[in-house]
């Protein structure tokens, strides 16, 4: 079970990861990092059919960071991209999200906006993983 506080709720009802709908799944562990886009290019150099997300936290987010992986997962399985891998780093102010693949990079994205991008970011991910253009 979730607790979440209420200021937290309606913070992130109004960023749009709808908390009350959350179901337990697949937890992965929040690991902070000092520099997000270098792991994240190192991570899709290894690793070239996944999707490295970057969320640069900041003191200012009221939104769980279990939240935001557990509904931008859901987003990227739902588009064909299930091979995620999230890196987090902290930040001044509010969030930003970005998507990395060996060949691009999409953002930075405030958290509601991020949602929108994924299913552009998984079509042309996957367009270049089935050519072997990766």
């Amino acid at each position: 079970m979730l607790i979440i506080s209420k200021s937290r709720l309606k913070s992130a009802l109004v960023l749009g990861f709808a908390v009350s709908l959350m179901a337990p799944g697949k937890a992965q562990e929040i690991r902070f990092v000092e520099d997000g886009l270098g792991a994240a290019n190192r991570w899709v150099e290894d690793n070239p059919k996944d999707v490295a997300i970057i969320v640069r936290f900041g003191a200012k987010t009221a939104v769980d960071p279990k939240v935001i992986v557990y509904w931008l997962q859901k987003d990227f399985a739902d588009n064909g991209c299930s091979a995620t891998h999230f890196l987090f780093e902290r930040g001044a102010g509010g969030s930003a999200v970005g998507f990395v693949t060996r060949n691009h990079a999409w953002g930075p994205f405030s958290l509601a906006d991020s949602r929108k991008s994924v299913a552009e970011t998984c079509k042309q991910h996957l367009f270049e993983v089935e050519r072997g253009l990766n």
